[in-house]
């Protein structure tokens, strides 16, 4: 091996990896979720999107709000704040799917980690 293949040697093996970990955590897109959800099915995933719509019940503390990533729709239920409508937000947490919340089908939703817990 040459002088030069020798100095860009380390580089590749410590990219290579940083790369692999990049990969694991990037955003799905919500119609892989929607196409496959037992997939995902309580695994942890990361979404990326527009908060469309919210829902809350402040009697009791919870929330949920949808977001819109331009390939879907989905329910998310954020850990502490509830983002505004028209923010876009990442959120990586464990999908679950069947959710009811005060009557109403969620369908598929992600429950946001709490900081500083992860699968």
């Amino acid at each position: 091996m040459t002088t030069e293949g020798r100095d860009v040697s380390w580089l590749y093996r410590i990219l290579f990896p940083l790369l692999l970990i990049c990969a694991c955590n990037a955003p799905l897109k919500i119609s892989q979720i929607a196409a496959e959800p037992g997939r995902y099915n309580e695994r942890q995933v990361t979404v990326k999107g527009t908060v469309t719509q919210t829902f809350a019940i402040p009697m009791i503390g919870q929330s949920m709000v949808r977001i819109d990533d331009g390939t879907g729709q989905l329910w998310v239920k954020p850990h502490r704040r509830v983002p505004f409508e028209g923010e876009e937000i990442d959120v990586t947490g464990t999908l679950r799917i069947g959710i009811t919340m005060a009557n109403h089908n969620m369908g598929v939703v992600v429950y946001e980690d709490s900081p500083g817990t992860s699968r």
